[in-house]
């Protein structure tokens, strides 16, 4: 019971910090340039040595051709075209083939793997070497926690919401495999929750300097969405599953990239 009072009063300490601390900001993503750079003195150059394509790069000019202008838009209402597409679907199978077979992009989401080297480093400090169920349970938590981070900064909700909010986080902690991994490697409970809390806005933040990142090396918020959900599928089917408004989407992105300013 002491540990329950512990974690509800961390717990909506983080949360009620969250919302005073999120502003709503205006995306500062890069746009196509037209800037020309200055050409070197001119020297003769090998010819250039004709490569073939990488899968990902013929997917996306193949997926270009077929939607030329905008990818990204409310509710990802054309990305999800482009996931539902053959063209997707076969690339999926191909470069990122799981242990349970799948058909569609949703099942991928459903089946994929968490990534080992996104949570072994956080683990380490805490426990030496994590096994394949630790980073299962982390990733868990990681989800739930993130899922209600994207609910506060979205301010999408009422008063009475907080409750449920506070609520869903706390949950997962409680659940029988987060309670097992606590105890199996005898780790107080608060503490934990503290760093862990932590580690998740780190996750955000590296996600979203990403996701900036293709948009700057592709010119274009929709090329670099594309580009995107070909190199980390799961990472943007997840911010799929919980932003229905592309500029809520892009203010994520544009603010938790930033260091925090607190």
């Amino acid at each position: 019971m002491k540990r329950f009072f512990c974690l509800a009063t961390f717990l909506l300490l983080a949360i009620a910090s969250q919302l005073l601390g999120c502003t709503d900001t205006t995306p500062d993503i890069v746009k196509a340039s037209d800037e020309e750079t200055t050409a070197p003195v001119e020297t003769l150059a090998p010819e250039p040595i004709a490569t073939k394509p990488t899968p990902a790069e013929g997917t996306f000019e193949a997926l270009r051709r077929k939607y030329p202008t905008v990818i990204l838009d409310d509710n990802f209402v054309t990305l999800r075209k482009v996931t539902a597409s053959d063209i997707y679907t076969d690339f999926l199978t191909q470069e990122f083939p799981t242990d349970e077979p799948f058909q569609t992009y949703e099942e991928y989401l459903q089946v994929s793997p968490p990534d080992p080297e996104r949570y072994r480093p956080f683990l380490e400090k805490w426990i030496g070497e994590p096994t394949d169920e630790d980073i299962v349970v982390v990733h868990r938590m990681t989800e739930v926690f993130r899922e209600v981070n994207i609910i506060l900064f979205g301010k999408d909700f009422a008063i009475g919401d907080i409750l449920a909010i506070f609520e869903k986080k706390l949950g997962v902690l409680e659940e029988a495999p987060v309670d097992a991994f606590l105890k199996r490697h005898h780790l107080n409970a608060e503490h934990f929750a503290i760093a862990f809390e932590a580690f998740v806005a780190e996750t955000e933040a590296a996600d979203a300097r990403w996701l900036h990142e293709q948009f700057e090396e592709q010119h274009s918020i929709h090329s670099g969405m594309l580009w995107s959900v070909l190199r980390k599928p799961a990472i943007v089917g997840e911010l799929m599953q919980h932003f229905s408004s592309k500029d809520l989407f892009l203010n994520w992105v544009d603010e938790k990239r930033l260091p925090n300013q607190e």
